[in-house]
């Protein structure tokens, strides 16, 4: 049977379980350097010392502590380290499972806005045009784009646009002029 193409949810979905085995992975270095770091500061007398298990209350030697505090004779057993490290790893992999059934219900993320054009582009005229270039170009686009010159039985589409173009020549005309002017004193 051939294979079905893979979405980009699927894809998605994939490199959603890789970065959450990587991170834990990584975690687990952290921590095994941590408690490396940690041991190192228990003095030698206290290392001989029983050890409580925050999580099960059991007693345990140093070696089979995997959390330490180096600071009294608290610490978490491999057992219930190794549990709680397991569930917090189903967690994140359940939570991010529920992230994706949620996106794949609201549909496919929408296209990004198309960036706006500088408004010496939208005019057609230079970046550094006179005011009266500026005016003159406005003129031009206006006389073409203006709703009220589209015909009386034109779709209403044509006349939105019109208006929708209007009104970018119009913005682009301000902002040029304004840029134009000089500043005045407050």
């Amino acid at each position: 049977m051939p294979r079905r193409p893979r979405n980009s949810l699927d894809m998605m979905d994939d490199i959603v379980e890789k970065a959450v085995e990587i991170a834990f992975d990584k975690g687990a270095e952290f921590f095994e350097r941590s408690r490396e770091r940690q041991v190192a500061q228990i003095p030698a007398a206290a290392r001989a010392q029983v050890y409580i298990c925050a999580a099960c209350r059991k007693g345990a030697p140093l070696e089979q502590i995997e959390m330490v505090n180096p600071h009294n004779t608290f610490g978490m057993c491999k057992g219930c380290f190794a549990f709680v490290w397991k569930a917090g790893e189903e967690k994140v992999k359940y939570l991010a499972k529920k992230a994706q059934e949620a996106q794949r219900a609201r549909g496919p993320v929408p296209a990004p806005e198309p960036q706006a054009r500088p408004p010496w582009v939208i005019l057609g005229i230079d970046k550094d045009a006179s005011l009266e270039d500026i005016k003159k170009a406005w003129r031009a686009l206006a006389a073409k784009y203006h709703p009220d010159m589209v015909p009386p039985g034109a779709p209403d589409g044509e006349k939105e646009a019109a208006r929708a173009k209007f009104e970018e020549v119009t913005r682009a005309r301000d902002v040029m002029v304004k840029l134009r002017q000089p500043a005045t004193a407050v």
